[in-house]
């Protein structure tokens, strides 16, 4: 949830950077950039300075970059976090956009159950690094016998682990 990107270099120059580290070439890169700048809206800041931009701005730019290699699987810690309603839920539609259309794999770690519950087929939870149940968001919600995924999570964390 710490910055990634460079505070010194804008949002075109992070993307480059970042590009050239896959080893992409830079039209290849320019094309790429510019494609993920409007996925993410953000054509009005591709100048500015990362340190300008909002919290919510720079973890778009954050996605953009993790997109620009074209990764079959893409990992997001708590994409979310810190991030206002407007911009949580700008996110999760960009998210399932991106899945769907690229036809990636997403493996999103989060303590956000409304956000597993929109964003997952399948999930696992845990407790102290061990799988506690796995299935579907309606499967576990079901089998737990509770009304959504937060009382499951609560009910399965607050329990006495076995030794």
């Amino acid at each position: 949830q710490q910055p990634t990107l460079d505070l010194d270099l804008s949002v075109r120059e992070n993307l480059q950077y970042h590009s050239s580290l896959h080893g992409i070439s830079s039209s290849e890169a320019d094309k790429r950039i510019d494609d993920e700048i409007v996925r993410i809206k953000l054509e009005d800041k591709i100048k500015n300075k990362i340190r300008s931009l909002s919290g919510g701005q720079r973890r778009r730019v954050e996605i953009a970059r993790s997109l620009l290699h074209k990764p079959k699987l893409l990992l997001l810690d708590e994409p979310t976090a810190s991030l206002d309603p407007e911009t949580g839920d700008f996110v999760r539609t960009f998210i399932e956009k991106i899945s769907s259309e690229k036809k990636m794999s997403i493996l999103l770690a989060s303590h956000n159950m409304d956000e597993v519950k929109r964003l997952c087929k399948s999930i696992l939870m845990m407790k102290d690094g061990k799988i506690i149940d796995r299935g579907t968001p309606s499967e576990i919600i079901n089998k737990h016998g509770k009304k959504n995924l937060e009382e499951v999570f609560l009910k399965l964390n607050r329990a006495k682990t076995e030794l």
